[in-house]
């Protein structure tokens, strides 16, 4: 049996510092990353119109790493979920890093030379589009586990937690879609974009759904105290 104390509760917050730092340093790379296609599709003299989805789809990796980060820390900070020490290992090794390699596969598939046409190869995106929905499928995991451990006094009501696990049950479906049929990418690239806008309003909205879900914060150990 592990005693929880004080030092255990701080090792954990020091493991989510790390982990949100880790994939603080991934974003970075996949910003790298996909900075090199946006130049060579901007520099291509004739680009097809799946190529330009394909480099959609790779600043919706972009934005679904970010939107992961901050998800993790609402989850962990706001609401008070409790962090567990696999955790770190489910968020890197099939969440985040899988999403770095969609970005390797899916600038890979951009082919072309500056006489001829940028086009989508097929074969390394279809590698790109299953390793996003593994990622989808992952986060759909990780929100049944977690998301019942948010304290009563943060717990949204039931509609907004079935909305987040919808949201990634529909990424996985759309891209393991996509991961079979790579013509429909601009349709894809388009709902996705709908999607991920979908939670980043819903991240704003929290401070409303609070108030509609009767949502009182409580102090919790690390809060510090101010004098009135």
């Amino acid at each position: 049996m592990v005693k929880v104390g004080p030092t255990t509760d701080l090792f954990k917050q020091k493991l989510l510092d790390i982990n949100v730092w880790a994939m603080t340093l991934i974003l970075a790379l996949v910003l790298e990353q996909a900075s090199g296609s946006i130049v060579t599709t901007v520099s291509a003299r004739n680009v097809d119109t799946q190529a330009w989805a394909a480099l959609g789809v790779m600043a919706l990796v972009f934005g679904m790493l970010l939107g992961t980060t901050v998800g993790i820390l609402a989850l962990h900070v706001l609401f008070a979920a409790p962090y567990r020490y696999w955790y770190v290992v489910v968020d890197m090794v099939f969440i985040t890093v899988p999403l770095f390699i969609a970005m390797k596969f899916i600038a890979a598939s951009l082919i072309g030379t500056p006489t001829t046409q940028l086009r989508l190869d097929d074969n390394p995106f279809r590698i790109g589009a299953t390793m996003i929905a593994l990622s989808f499928v992952s986060l759909s995991i990780r929100d049944g586990i977690v998301l019942p451990q948010i304290p009563i006094p943060y717990r949204l009501k039931r509609l907004p937690l079935i909305a987040v696990t919808l949201l990634h049950l529909l990424g996985a479906l759309l891209f393991f879609s996509l991961a079979v049929l790579p013509g429909f990418v601009v349709y894809v690239a388009v709902t996705a974009t709908l999607g991920l806008a979908f939670f980043f309003a819903g991240m704003f909205a929290i401070p409303a759904i609070e108030a509609w879900s009767g949502i009182v914060r409580q102090p919790v150990p690390g809060d510090v105290a101010t004098r009135t």
